[in-house]
């Protein structure tokens, strides 16, 4: 059984649930709700009739050196995207901001778990923060979640990308916790996954999109998810934040 990740695990879950009832003939048919056709999903190929889209293959660049985890670690804060990084405007949510430490971790997924990914990755230290949109009427992700974790070498770093630890990879009959993945769909540091999740709520008939995108540089790995009605999660504004997170963590000191 696959490992349990660690952060961001699918609170947005939703059952799908659509039905369809009939009757006798001559009686009233009742018909389930039809969703508006949802935009801002890239197109992708479609996989094998009745086969889960399989995950994109990475090859992680290990050549690179490390970032100074000591420099980082005093400054955990400033790798995160904050409301002054973005164009648009954000605010930081009640209680979205937190050092996420190795103790929040273990007490977060229980002492077994969390030792056992302490040990698999010789992780340091981390830090999240969750925004949401101040403007309702933007046509932007209505929360914006970041996160980094600093480990001690860049192949705990790696071990903490990889399918036994990181959460998108866990397995699931779930429809709302299928990843669709878009293969090619990012290019940052040494290894880099792009993917979205899909949620319909049978009530409004609208759909709800998270895009995720997770990559590791060196001894880092770096998070970001926006979440939004279809109509609000423009691609080009979510990889541009991508980007930006991406560009603080670079730009972070190196080890000597």
């Amino acid at each position: 059984m696959k490992k349990i990740g660690l952060f961001f695990i699918a609170l947005f879950i939703m059952v799908l649930a659509l039905t369809a009832c009939s009757s006798d003939e001559g009686s009233e048919v009742d018909t389930p709700p039809t969703a508006t056709p949802v935009v801002n999903v890239p197109d992708q190929p479609d996989s094998d009739e009745g086969e889960p889209e399989a995950p994109p293959d990475v090859d992680v660049d290990t050549s690179r050196g490390l970032f100074d985890s000591e420099a980082m670690i005093a400054n955990l804060q400033d790798y995160v995207l904050r409301p002054e990084d973005l164009t648009n405007e954000y605010r930081i949510i009640d209680g979205g901001e937190l050092h996420q430490n190795n103790l929040r971790v273990i007490q977060t997924v229980g002492e077994v778990e969390g030792k056992r990914y302490m040990a698999a990755t010789d992780r340091l230290d981390g830090w999240s923060l969750e925004l949401e949109r101040v403007n309702r009427e933007e046509l932007i992700p209505y929360t914006l979640s970041t996160q980094i974790e600093v480990f001690e070498t860049s192949e705990g770093a790696q071990t903490a990308f990889g399918p036994d630890w990181l959460p998108v990879y866990q397995e699931t009959e779930d429809e709302d916790k299928i990843p669709h993945w878009i293969e090619g769909g990012c290019d940052f540091g040494d290894g880099c996954i792009l993917y979205y999740f899909e949620k319909l709520d049978p009530a409004t008939e609208l759909t709800t999109l998270q895009y995720e995108m997770v990559f590791v540089a060196k001894n880092v790995l770096g998070r970001i998810m926006g979440r939004g009605v279809d109509y609000d999660m423009d691609p080009e504004f979510f990889n541009d934040a991508a980007a930006i997170l991406f560009s603080k963590v670079e730009a972070a000191p190196e080890a000597e």
